[in-house]
Order: C-alpha cells, then sequence, then structure tokens
C-alpha cells in the first residue's frame, strides 16, 4: 500500500508539472494571449457595432463582459478613464442593493438615476489619473469604434485559472486511478495466492501424502503457508503414530483373542470328555458344570471384546451400502434366527413387512447386528413368555421392533453388543434405539426407504 500511495504521490507531481509546463509554455506564450485578446476585441467591437453602443452605454458593456466570464476590460478615451470592469460590476451590485431597500416605483427610479450619477461622478473623479494604472506594463491597447467616437481598450483575459484549475483536477484523478489500478492489482495477486492456498489445503485433507505448500514470499501469507506446513506435518505424524498403534493394537488383540479362545477350546473339550464319564460322582459332575459355564463365559467375554475393539477403535467403519427388497432382506434375517430359537423352545409372535420397498444397506453389518440382537434375547428373553417381531414401513422409512420379557439370571451383561449395533447402525445413516423397564425390553431399528 505504501509503494501504491508513493506512486500515486508522483504521478500527481509529474501530471500536474507537465500540464502547467504546457499551460505556461503554450497556452501562456505571447502570441497564444496576443491571438485570444484580439478574438475578445473583434467579438466586442461586433457586438458594440450590432447594438450601436456609446461610451455611456456601460450597463450593455457589462453584459458583454459577464458573458465572457474569465476577462477584465479597461476603456478610456484619450487619457480620461471611462469604463473599468470590475468597478462597474461593482457599482451595479451596490446599486442593485438599493433598489430592494425602496418601497415604491417612483423611488426606484430616483435611485437608478442617482446611481448612474453616482457611476459616472466616480469616474469623472478618475479623469486626471494615469491609466498605467489599471494596464499592466505589457497591456496592448486596441482601438475600438463607439458610436460616439474612436476610444482605446485594454483586455486582460484569464482563461489559464479554468487550465490550471483542470490540471489540478486532472492530476488528482491520474493518481487516483494510478493507486486504484495498483491496489487491485495486489489485492488480486493476494486473493489468487489465498485460492491457491485454500486449494492446497483442501488438497492435503483428501491426501496426506502431499509435499509441502510452496512458500511464495515473505509476507502474512507466506507465514501462513509455512504454518500450514507444520501443521500438516504434525497432523500426520500424529495419524501415523495412531495407525501404527491401531496396527499394534489389532495385532494385539487378535493373539490374545487367539490365545485365549484355543486354551478354552480345550478346556471345554476336557469338560466333555470328563461330563461323558459314567463313573462320574454328582458332586465331581456339578464342578465340572461350574467350570463349563464359567469357561463360556469367558469365551463370550473375549468375543465380545474383540468384536467391541474391531467396532469402536477407529472412528469409521467401512461399509458396502447396496440396494436390497426391504422384505426379503428382513425375512431371510430374522426367519433363520427364529427358526433355530423356536426348537429351543421359543415363542414368537410377528408382524412381517407388506410394503414393497428398496432400502440401502451393508447387508453383512445388518447380519451381524441381527445376531447380537438374537443373541441377547437367548441369554435375557424368558422363554416362558412370547417374543414380539414387528416389521412396518412409512412413507419415509423401514421399521423394526424386537420386544421380550427379561428374566434375572446369573449372565452378567457388559452392554457392548446393544454398542456395536449402534454403532454400526450410525455408520449405515440408520437409527437404533434400546429401551428397558423391569420386565420389558424393547429395541427399534429404523432405516430409511430409498426413494426411485
Amino acid at each position: 500500500m505504501f509503494a501504491a500511495l508513493s506512486v500515486g504521490v508522483l504521478t500527481f507531481i509529474l501530471v500536474h508539472f507537465a500540464a502547467n509546463y504546457t499551460i505556461n509554455n503554450q497556452y501562456m506564450s505571447d502570441d497564444s494571449v496576443d491571438a485570444r485578446e484580439r478574438g475578445y476585441i473583434d467579438n466586442l467591437q461586433k457586438y458594440i457595432t450590432q447594438n450601436e453602443l456609446s461610451s455611456n452605454d456601460t450597463a450593455d458593456i457589462t453584459k458583454w463582459v459577464k458573458n465572457q466570464r474569465y476577462v477584465y476590460l479597461v476603456i478610456y478615451k484619450d487619457t480620461e478613464l471611462i469604463y473599468d470592469s470590475i468597478k462597474a460590476e461593482e457599482e451595479e451590485e451596490a446599486a442593485k442593493d438599493k433598489e430592494n431597500d425602496k418601497d415604491d416605483d417612483d423611488s426606484d427610479t430616483q435611485s437608478e438615476a442617482s446611481t448612474g450619477s453616482d457611476f459616472w461622478g466616480s469616474i469623472s473623479d478618475k479623469t486626471d489619473d494615469d491609466i498605467s494604472r489599471y494596464l499592466d506594463a505589457d497591456a496592448t491597447l486596441f482601438p475600438i469604434k463607439l458610436s460616439d467616437g474612436i476610444m482605446f481598450a485594454s483586455i486582460a483575459e484569464f482563461t489559464q485559472e479554468l487550465y490550471y484549475n483542470l490540471s489540478y483536477i486532472i492530476s488528482i484523478m491520474a493518481a487516483f486511478i494510478l493507486f486504484a489500478i495498483i491496489m487491485m492489482l495486489y489485492f488480486n495477486k493476494t486473493t489468487l495466492r489465498i485460492e491457491k492456498l485454500a486449494g492446497n489445503v483442501r488438497k492435503i485433507e483428501q491426501n496426506n501424502e502431499l509435499p509441502d505448500l510452496v512458500i511464495d514470499g515473505s509476507d502474512e501469507i507466506g507465514e501462513l503457508a509455512n504454518d500450514v506446513n507444520k501443521m500438516k506435518n504434525s497432523i500426520f505424524e500424529k495419524m501415523q503414530k495412531e495407525q501404527d498403534a491401531w496396527k499394534a493394537n489389532t495385532e494385539l488383540i487378535t493373539a490374545m483373542s487367539h490365545d485365549i479362545r484355543n486354551p478354552l477350546t480345550v478346556l471345554l473339550g476336557y469338560l466333555d470328555v470328563m461330563e461323558m464319564q459314567k463313573d462320574t460322582a454328582p458332586a465331581l459332575k456339578g464342578y465340572i458344570d461350574a467350570c463349563r459355564e464359567t469357561a463360556l463365559k469367558i469365551k463370550n467375554l473375549s468375543d465380545d471384546m474383540f468384536q467391541y475393539f474391531l467396532v469402536f477403535g477407529k472412528k469409521d467403519i467401512d461399509m458396502s451400502m447396496q440396494d436390497y427388497d426391504a422384505q426379503t432382506l428382513l425375512n431371510q434375517v430374522v426367519s433363520e434366527h427364529m427358526l433355530l430359537m423356536t426348537e429351543n423352545g421359543y415363542k414368537f409372535i410377528t408382524e412381517p413387512l407388506e410394503k414393497e420397498c428398496t432400502i440401502s444397506i451393508d447387508a453383512a453389518a445388518f447380519v451381524r447386528v441381527i445376531d447380537n440382537l438374537f443373541s441377547n434375547l437367548k441369554k435375557y428373553a424368558d422363554i416362558a413368555q412370547p417374543i414380539y417381531i414387528k416389521a412396518s414401513a412409512d412413507d419415509n422409512n423401514v421399521i423394526l421392533i424386537m420386544q421380550n420379557s427379561t428374566i434375572q439370571n446369573d449372565v452378567e451383561s457388559n452392554g457392548i453388543g446393544l454398542k456395536t449395533c449402534s454403532k454400526i447402525m450410525d455408520a449405515m445413516n440408520a437409527g437404533f434405539e434400546a429401551s428397558s423397564d423391569d420386565t420389558t425390553f424393547t429395541v427399534k431399528l429404523t432405516i430409511s426407504i430409498k426413494k426411485d
């Protein structure tokens, strides 16, 4: 901005100097001034001839002077000053002021007569004045012909003042325009740099392997680009550490799950062999059953822990969304579990989906959710009471409701299964709600219908 201001000031000085130089050396040259003065004299002479003016018609002469604007006129006869345009205008203004103070036309007429007398009196008082008092040393005298004789006139024109003022305005405008152009170019360049920086930041968001931003300039934008580079490197370093930690944790959980499941499987096998022995004492058989139950609890907890880690160990879950017929998918997924639980003595009251519609969902993830829900039914549902399953649809969503009566048992709930279901449904942009009271547990799944 300081550079643009400096250029603007320099432009003003140069343009103003060039304009004044041109006016002084060309427009105000002796030949140019003499030509303009002769032109005014010719115009005055034509005006006097057309209106047949005499030296007494000062009001008409003053009217001509006013029409010329930048003109000062002096007329004299021999050495006697008979007209001064400046004093004539002053006398005319004074006369108008006196006229405004009169109340009737008679007094106005008398005032005009006295004013004319005062004017010529003021001129006659200067009869003996030397005309050099009213003329410059280089003033040119031009003869003019009035109806009452030949007289001499001198004209001083000040049209150069108009051009001086115009040159001042042009200088200011030129300086302002150049200043504005420089500032617009600077702002445009700055805007392009900011847009480029913003585009590179968006690319960094999409790809963490981009090189550092190019820093062009040492101003605030350059410092911002340098800070963005530092922030990018810091974020990518943390992301890399997070990925390494996630990989290490995954390997650890996988190894732990393998190391826990294998001994448990062997232990359960030994317990089955011991239970099948015919000569096993009743007391010992009770201990075997307790060991089996404890081993199953450990197995279920390890499975839940592994599943919970896989779902909640990272922010985003990769989903393979595809379109399915809602009736076919729900009937297939739910019916398989109902059939197995019916063989184990559970009873169901169902209301199948009647509306034909299409849903976009990850089938494998949805099956995992249904598996978790039916696993909870096996653990906590009262086998003596029917399980209520209803599927319905409105204009926007398919709704699946599962409700069962609960029983108090020794199976401890850690809530991992329900949290996993909620996380999976949320990743598919679907809804999951679970509620319970002392005797009833209800789950509600909401899946958006795909519009044609």
